[in-house]
């Protein structure tokens, strides 16, 4: 009878929780929508972002054959230069041009305190005045000796003695007029005049200084002459043989062109190794001696991987570049190297036959 209770008290027992399982399972599939027969949705919590559309002009990146140049540095140079400065000592007084006037040659520059030359002019021309006046007696005395002696009223010595001092007469005439030149070459020197046409470099002295000869007063140089001079290593020397074409450049000015070599200066610098090239600027410029300046010397050719120099972008110290990947634009991370005119090498990043994307121009 026992056995018989217990029985039916677990089956009570187990078909309550079958049925409180299968209320949750019920439950679960109609939550799920597998109850109801509609397909099972599953939500998705992050939506992966859209590739970026491919926008612009598309480069293939291609390996190409460049030559390759040695640059050599060096500075503006002028031909024709020139250092005015006085021959005389005498105090300046006055100074027509400043830095950066262009004057024309034979026009004055400087003007110095005349007044001591003047006074020896005027001392030298006395001399001479009365070396002409000694002159004119002695050759009346000459000329009544020399009847005299015709008569025979004069002796020989007598004579001679004539004659000498007429002699010695004209030779002080010929000193005092010496004299006046010089006096008068030592006035002139008190007016400088520009001794070509050009710019003026630098005032080096002003009113009421001493001039002293050979002390610079003013710089010249005529800017039609103007040079980049630049040093080369020696190793290049069969490379830079006058008449050669080279590329030059003057980066202050962004004044890039295309010269003549003209000359190499027959010397190698010892200490150096090198020697000095000089090639011409263009006519019209606005370099000045003393600016940087390079040139390009062609030596053999290289192969590089190349793409536009636009196509690279600068974010911080990162180079990037945008990619067509898949048909999608991708933004990859690259290093380059030299720049060369047919565009930028790209040493690392990039593969031959991959496909970057050049910016937008604005319209």
């Amino acid at each position: 009878m026992k056995i018989k209770q217990y029985y039916q008290r677990y089956g009570r027992r187990t078909a309550a929780a079958a049925g409180a399982l299968l209320i949750l399972i019920l439950m679960f599939l109609y939550l799920t929508g597998n109850l109801s027969g509609e397909p099972k949705i599953t939500p998705s919590t992050k939506e992966a972002p859209p590739s970026p559309s491919v926008a612009g002009e598309i480069v293939t990146v291609k390996t190409m054959v460049i030559p390759v140049e040695i640059e050599a540095v060096g500075a503006v140079d002028a031909r024709e230069t020139a250092q005015v400065s006085s021959r005389t000592m005498a105090l300046i007084t006055r100074i027509y041009a400043a830095a950066g006037d262009v004057v024309k040659k034979g026009q004055p520059l400087v003007e110095l305190d005349a007044r001591d030359a003047q006074a020896q002019l005027a001392q030298a021309r006395e001399a001479l005045a009365s070396a002409q006046a000694e002159l004119e007696r002695t050759r009346l005395d000459a000329g009544r000796i020399e009847r005299l002696h015709e008569k025979q009223a004069a002796t020989r010595s007598e004579y001679d003695a004539a004659q000498a001092a007429l002699t010695m007469a004209q030779a002080q005439v010929d000193s005092a007029k010496a004299r006046v030149r010089e006096a008068e070459v030592s006035l002139s020197f008190t007016k400088i005049e520009a001794p070509l046409s050009g710019k003026v470099i630098d005032r080096l002295a002003d009113p009421g200084d001493m001039a002293v000869p050979g002390q610079p007063i003013l710089g010249l140089y005529d800017p039609s002459s103007l040079r980049l001079e630049v040093i080369v290593p020696e190793r290049l020397v069969s490379q830079v043989q006058p008449g050669r074409r080279v590329r030059a450049s003057i980066d202050a000015l962004d004044l890039q062109f295309e010269a003549e070599i003209t000359q190499v200066v027959p010397s190698s610098d010892v200490q150096s190794r090198s020697f000095i090239v000089r090639v011409p600027l263009p006519q019209k410029n606005d370099a000045f001696p003393g600016m940087y300046g390079r040139i390009w010397i062609p030596s053999g050719s290289t192969e590089a991987l190349l793409i536009p120099q636009e196509a690279v972008r600068r974010v911080g110290q990162l180079e990037m570049v945008t990619v067509v990947e898949d048909g999608a634009a991708r933004t990859r991370t690259v290093k380059t190297g030299k720049k060369y005119p047919q565009g930028v090498e790209v040493l690392s990043g990039l593969e031959p036959g991959e496909q970057v994307v050049l910016p937008q121009k604005d319209s």
